[in-house]
């Protein structure tokens, strides 16, 4: 061997076997050249549209990170950073009567006054309303939210009882049947709860082969199971899903790739070009959902401070979830260099099917994760 690289197979004199000062060494050289190259690729991923994606298809490739690397090291990033800084524990229990009650008390247990009371219930409906708009508008999930409601209102209604106040007429009916029902019905409720526990089914085809019919029951029969558990702490399900929906975003890369080749069929562009505009837009979405969690940390960590500051970080949030569709549309026109009206026409269709790709995987990806916990 001439020199410190073999010219056959390029393989490196130095192996680990040598003094551990020169392996720390060239360690740190290595993490702080990562480091540079980092920074190097992250300003121009998110302020220059399809910069990367030409400077690396034109072949100046050795000061970015290379496309693959980055999108994992982001793609992970940004939904860690989003695991740990939501929380989407209910603070109500639907397990039993007796935990139920308790934990809607304690929301109030620190109110001091009437006009505290109906401020937390009406902020606690209020979220709740927002999850009702927000979630996947499964019936079994818009029935699990109806009896928390009701919860809110019977919690507030004792703990104004409990500070002297005045109920109106509805309310006080409404306390008084909750804590001594006269339907015999309403008594045996809490012995018969699992018969109403709310159930999902996956699919109900006849004719199907025994051992898929099997195997759909045996997955149900999981998720009906691990329901209960999610109801009563949806961060179990919050933690499986956010933690399968990188593998499911590439796997979806080559088929957002595959999308494009047709859409540019006569670009003359190979296969592995669109796969790097997918790697580039996938990694630029991360960042951007990387942004949006720490805004909404600094948004939470805000509320006690100024208004001026709290109005600020809604405007930042704002501008980088628009900044999301613009970056995408202004990349696709660089990248492929055809008029506004091709690339429009292209971009919408694109983002379409897409769309509908992205709402199936990660509703499949939400079933598999409800099933596994």
């Amino acid at each position: 061997m001439q020199g410190p690289f073999c010219y056959a197979c390029g393989q490196s004199r130095d192996g680990m076997i040598r003094r551990f000062s020169n392996v720390l060494s060239d360690f740190l050289n290595t993490v702080f050249a990562l480091d540079s190259r980092l920074l190097r690729s992250l300003v121009p991923l998110y302020f220059r549209p399809g910069f990367l994606t030409a400077e690396y298809v034109a072949g100046r490739r050795i000061r970015y990170v290379g496309p693959v690397q980055l999108f994992v090291f982001l793609c992970i990033t940004a939904f860690f950073a989003v695991q740990v800084s939501s929380d989407w524990k209910s603070p109500f229990v639907l397990e039993k009567d007796g935990e139920r009650i308790a934990a809607v008390d304690a929301d109030y247990a620190s109110a001091g006054s009437v006009e505290e009371v109906e401020s937390i219930r009406r902020e606690t409906l209020s979220d709740l309303e927002e999850l009702d708009r927000e979630g996947i508008n499964l019936p079994s999930v818009r029935a699990a939210l109806e009896p928390l409601k009701k919860e809110v209102n019977a919690a507030a209604d004792r703990r104004i009882v409990e500070l002297g106040g005045e109920l109106d007429p509805d309310s006080a009916q409404r306390l008084e049947t909750t804590l001594s029902p006269t339907d015999p019905k309403e008594k045996a409720a809490p012995e018969s709860a699992d018969a109403d526990e709310p159930s999902i089914n996956l699919i109900d085809v006849e004719g199907l082969p025994e051992p898929v019919s099997q195997w759909i029951e045996r997955y149900e029969q999981k998720i009906n199971e691990n329901f209960k558990r999610v109801r009563a702490d949806p961060n179990l399900f919050k933690d499986a899903l956010l933690g399968a929906l990188p593998s499911t975003l590439f796997v979806l890369l080559p088929i957002f790739a595959l999308i494009l080749k047709p859409l540019y069929l006569f670009s003359k562009r190979l296969y592995m070009e669109h796969l790097i505009v997918a790697l580039h837009s996938h990694a630029f979405l991360s960042l951007s959902l990387l942004l949006l969690a720490l805004v909404s940390v600094a948004e939470a960590l805000a509320k006690a401070g100024p208004p001026w500051l709290q109005s600020l970080l809604d405007y930042t949030w704002l501008a980088v979830f628009w900044w999301m569709p613009i970056y995408l549309l202004l990349m696709q026109k660089r990248v492929y260099g055809q008029g506004w009206a091709l690339t429009l026409g292209k971009f919408s269709l694109l983002g379409w099917i897409y769309f509908i790709l992205l709402v199936l995987a990660t509703t499949f990806t939400a079933i598999r994760s409800m099933a596994n916990l």
